[in-house]
């Protein structure tokens, strides 16, 4: 994860240098958890981004959470999937009972990762991923094609556009045809990531009282 995940991958306008160090330490502390955030397919960059994002979510209030409206041109598919989160009470209702236990949340960020991406390599990949060009596109971070392209007389790269609407397409279609399962899906991933770190708390308190030998 930490090879792969850089500061400009938030969408939000936060000392992300900071945000990204404690969020590679959580990563480093639970890596057995970290590990379990899937790799099928090649969406890795977009699987990480937003893990990444929604520990930044969970993680920080409400009022300091403010979009960066550059980094959603950019990745526009990592903010639907965000607010596709955002609107489910379940998530808000874990958020504001919970936001002060880090790892937690971090675990949490890689169960509500892994849920919608079980439901986005079965519903929204196959058809994504149905021409060359959006393979390319899928597999590639343009960040820094988005800064040259930004300086140049063309202003947005056309083709880059048309690829991240092609996508939102696919996207929006298909969540708002899955919403009931999608809800289902996420409310599982919280309950599963609260009953998974209350076991590895009991079993590191346990440790602990255990006799020396």
């Amino acid at each position: 994860m930490q090879d792969l995940i850089r500061k400009h991958h938030s969408l939000y306008i936060l000392d992300n240098e900071e945000q990204l160090s404690e969020f590679i330490r959580l990563a480093d502390e639970y890596k057995h958890i970290r590990d379990l955030l899937l790799l099928e397919g090649s969406d890795i960059l977009l699987t990480r981004r937003v893990a990444f994002n929604i520990w930044q979510y969970l993680s920080n209030d409400d009022s300091s959470l403010i979009i960066d409206i550059e980094q959603r041109m950019i990745y526009p598919s990592t903010d639907f999937l965000l607010a596709a989160l955002q609107n489910l009470n379940a998530v808000a209702n874990f958020k504001h009972n919970y936001r002060g236990n880090t790892g937690l949340l971090f675990v949490a960020s890689i169960y509500l990762t892994n849920a919608l991406f079980y439901w986005y390599h079965q519903v929204c990949s196959p058809k994504l991923r149905e021409s060359t060009e959006m393979h390319h596109f899928l597999d590639s971070d343009f960040y820094m094609l988005f800064l040259e392209q930004k300086k140049s007389s063309e202003g947005y790269p056309k083709e880059f556009a048309s690829m991240q609407a092609r996508e939102l397409r696919v996207l929006m279609t298909a969540a708002e045809k899955d919403r009931v399962v999608i809800k289902q899906v996420i409310e599982d991933a919280i309950f599963n990531a609260k009953k998974i770190y209350n076991f590895l708390s009991y079993r590191e308190v346990y440790k602990k009282d255990e006799p020396s030998q």
